[in-house]
């Protein structure tokens, strides 16, 4: 969308000292920023706008209004905001303004700060990104003047019952009710409440129920609720009125029957009720977020209800990403470790490039040549390549085949293109002509049969596993949920949850065998009883959550909870080990790293692991550990992917 100097100076010009941060506080929003709030006014502290950075940085933001736009800011006015990020003891902050900025001016505000991270948002930078913007145009420009439009911003919503994962709609004498908690929550806006349907899109990322229902499944559009608010002045304030939205709906809900319910806000649409654009519908960048209510709990907002204390318990480790999976939340103070697992049905985007993947999966094996053949050890037949995987057959003396598509040996599924070969299509050898000899060699081989592709794989799911699973449910592991919550489909149903707490006492031998009952070391509606075994000179305890306490708690106050009672009962399951072990002492930490060569509770920039290797000088060394670069500079590395791989990672480190 082009933005001509008219359109510039006539957007510029329109701004007055309120408009200007309002206006900004929206541009923020609009870029991925969250959290904004305006503190403008008395005592404001020469901080106009606080707002935090998707990747956690908070921004301190100045604005500064000139009645002619053609004038110029000083230095002394982009000084006062290093002066209230000294203040606020932050780092970074924008200087944002509807004039200009001299380049002496930008020199010392960049220069003169190496503490600081420092941005400024000239007039014509400020202009230009709103008149770029389709939803922020549509909103404050009207192609003759500033205007904030009026609009009517639609959230779509759907209610999720935690008992029975199934869909929820409100009655048709709970609307008005609903309507009603909505207008106080919400006054002075207007609020109106109607039945709609949407695609599952609108809720990415999204989890259909389990079974799936009428409302939430084998339909393309999901039924829903649609509430429709007129007045919302800024778009920053979207988020806090989906979440009012979703804790208004579970406890209506909760009221109509009791239980608990999770409310999954979608993705919401603003329609202008005003200017050249009237009627028209514009889609909002804000993400869907999901509001929890328990049957004994006021509504928190998901990602806060499915948190963990980073007080007492961290995520980090020195894992490689190949030991994601043994990747624990650890508690230094009682040296125990969690395992956080969240389960359920993957979400609609997943889904479709799992189908995707699937029917191209499908195609290449029946390219692949399958057989029978006589059982064996080792594969001596010189004339006839070795299978690339074989399993035994419920035929006895007889053992299944297949030679696979260079697609599937290559390890992933190549989707055409319309306009010949991608890279990758181009990476994957071409083996049809090897496979063609390997059947003309089969075929004259008296004790082999060539097999059907969909046989054999009838045969393979006889006595191993079903080549052509659809992903159905998958299992968020510790690290994905610990370091990526959002990524997890929601609506996320309490009990999906699963929590583990494990606790190790390293010994020097035994004395006799451990008790087979340990109902006592159970504290109610916290933890159930534990398993115990032996394990490497450890003795392993480990304790699951409660049913009771899943169901109805947050994760955090689980974890508290566990805090509470953990101290008393390693104390209490020390004694009793002692009477059975020589010289047991807590050691979880160490049990960890002596059975999974993983350190939990470090950063891994103390760790001393390798975490990429490479040749240099003929030899395979580490070129990377937690501790940072070896061998000296990049730029004396031997050539190959190692050294592309570590020069964007150098260089990404060097932006931020």
């Amino acid at each position: 969308m082009l933005a001509g100097k008219s359109d510039v100076r006539k957007l510029l010009t329109s701004l007055d000292p309120v408009s200007l941060v309002r206006l900004t506080a929206d541009v923020l929003f609009a870029t991925g920023f969250h959290g904004v709030r305006i503190t403008d006014g008395p005592g404001d502290g020469m901080r106009d706008i606080h707002a935090i950075h998707e990747s956690g940085f908070e921004l301190l933001v100045q604005c500064k209004h000139h009645v002619e736009a053609e004038k110029t800011c000083s230095s002394a006015e982009t000084g006062e905001l290093p002066v209230a990020l000294m203040k606020f003891g932050l780092r970074h902050g924008l200087f944002a303004t509807n004039a200009r900025i001299s380049p002496q001016a930008k020199k010392e505000f960049l220069s003169d700060y190496p503490d600081f991270n420092l941005w400024f948002l000239d007039g014509d930078q400020l202009a230009r990104t709103v008149l770029h913007h389709p939803v922020l145009r549509a909103i404050w420009f009207d192609g003759v003047e500033l205007v904030h439009a009026t609009t009517a911003i639609s959230f779509p919503l759907i209610i999720r019952e935690h008992s029975s994962d199934a869909s929820f709609l409100f009655p048709e004498e709970s609307v008005a009710e609903f309507q009603r908690r909505l207008s106080e929550c919400l006054s002075p806006r207007t609020v109106m409440v109607s039945a709609a349907s949407l695609d599952g899109a609108s809720f990415e990322p999204y989890r259909a129920p389990t079974p799936l229902t009428a409302e939430e499944g084998p339909f393309p559009f999901l039924r829903c609720t649609d509430v429709r608010v007129v007045g919302i002045t800024a778009l920053h304030d979207l988020s806090e009125v989906a979440y009012l939205i979703g804790g208004a709906a579970v406890e209506v809900a909760r009221n109509v029957r009791a239980g608990g319910y999770t409310a999954r806000i979608g993705r919401a649409r603003a329609t202008m009720l005003s200017g050249d654009i009237r009627g028209s519908e514009v889609p909002l960048d804000v993400e869907p977020l999901s509001v929890v209510c328990t049957p004994t709990s006021d509504p928190l907002r998901e990602e806060e209800f499915i948190a963990f204390d980073r007080s007492r318990w961290t995520a980090e480790s020195d894992a490689r990403v190949s030991e994601a999976d043994d990747i624990r939340l650890y508690n230094l103070k009682l040296d125990v470790a969690a395992t956080y697992e969240i389960r359920g049905r993957p979400s609609l985007s997943r889904r479709t490039m799992d189908d995707a993947r699937l029917e191209c999966f499908i195609a290449n094996w029946r390219k692949s040549v399958h057989a029978l053949v006589p059982a064996f050890d080792r594969w001596n037949y010189s004339d006839i390549p070795q299978p690339d995987d074989w399993i035994a057959s419920h035929v006895p003396g007889r053992t299944i085949c297949s030679w696979f598509i260079g697609d599937i040996n290559f390890g992933m599924q190549v989707f055409r293109t319309i306009n010949g070969s991608s890279p990758i299509e181009r990476a994957v050898p071409d083996n049809t002509i090897a496979l063609a000899e390997t059947r003309e060699a089969l075929g004259k081989w008296a004790d082999a049969e060539i097999l059907d592709p969909d046989v054999a794989y009838h045969m393979i799911a006889i006595v191993g596993t079903d080549q052509f699973h659809r992903l159905t449910e998958e299992t968020h592991n510790t690290a994905e949920v610990t370091h990526y919550p959002k990524s997890i489909p929601s609506p996320i149903i309490p009990m999906s949850r699963t929590i583990s707490i494990l606790a190790a006492w390293k010994h020097s031998g035994c004395t006799r065998h451990l008790p087979s009952d340990w109902e006592s070391f159970a504290v109610k509606k916290v933890l159930e009883s534990p398993s115990v075994w032996l394990e490497k000179g450890y003795v392993v305890v480990e304790w699951g959550v409660s049913r009771c306490a899943l169901s109805e708690t947050s994760t955090s106050q689980i974890l508290s909870n566990i805090d509470d009672a953990m101290g008393q009962l390693i104390e209490r399951m020390g004694v009793t080990l002692y009477e059975h072990l020589v010289t047991p002492v807590v050691a979880t930490k160490e049990y960890w790293f002596a059975t999974r060569n993983v350190t939990l509770g470090i950063d891994p920039k103390e760790s001393g692991k390798a975490y990429l290797w490479g040749e240099v000088d003929g030899q395979l060394k580490a070129l990377v550990t937690g501790g940072g670069y070896k061998d000296g500079p990049i730029e004396n590395w031997p050539h190959g992917p190692h050294r592309e791989i570590m020069r964007a990672i150098k260089n990404s480190e060097t932006n931020e």
